[in-house]
């Protein structure tokens, strides 16, 4: 994915889910590091950063300073102190090429944005209720499942959107 997709990716759904920005860049960011861990040992630890205004990416890789003959050594997870020039148990991290992905590491990258940007959903909108407490609200309920019981509270919250733009 090129930077001026990921920029159009993020305006929008953006502008679509009404989140932040911030918020859709850390899902991208998340879903991007996931589809490229499909590449490295399972035990790698990797991370993603977006540049917020050109939308390029860098995938970095941290690993763990030890000794070579401690029986915790594992080559994927672990770096020599002779290598990494720092101290037993700091992290050690490193610029690492990005992965090219194929059909199957975009699919997973974009289930894991779509999870990430539903949760930022549900968040805006549990934080938007917590203001009403102690108030009545006027819902239907949708399902009841063992756990949890789903209410459509949409009229309530067109109803707050109304106020907040007039």
């Amino acid at each position: 994915m090129e930077g001026n997709e990921i920029l159009a990716v993020v305006d929008s759904v953006s502008n679509e889910k009404g989140l932040d920005k911030d918020s859709i860049f850390e899902a991208i960011e998340l879903a991007i590091a996931s589809a490229s861990q499909r590449h490295f040992h399972e035990d790698a630890e990797l991370y993603v950063k977006i540049d917020r205004v050109s939308g390029e990416y860098s995938t970095f890789r941290n690993w763990i300073v030890a000794e070579e003959d401690d029986p915790e050594f594992h080559i994927e997870t672990h770096v020599k102190t002779s290598d990494s020039e720092l101290e037993l148990n700091e992290i050690y991290t490193k610029d690492i090429d990005n992965v090219t992905f194929g059909r199957i590491e975009t699919q997973a990258a974009r289930q894991v944005m779509l999870q990430k940007v539903r949760e930022a959903e549900r968040e805006k909108v549990v934080s938007q209720f917590k203001s009403q407490n102690n108030q009545l609200v006027n819902g239907t309920v949708k399902r009841v499942t063992r756990d949890n019981i789903i209410v459509d509270i949409l009229p309530m919250m067109l109803k707050l959107f109304s106020q907040e733009i007039g």
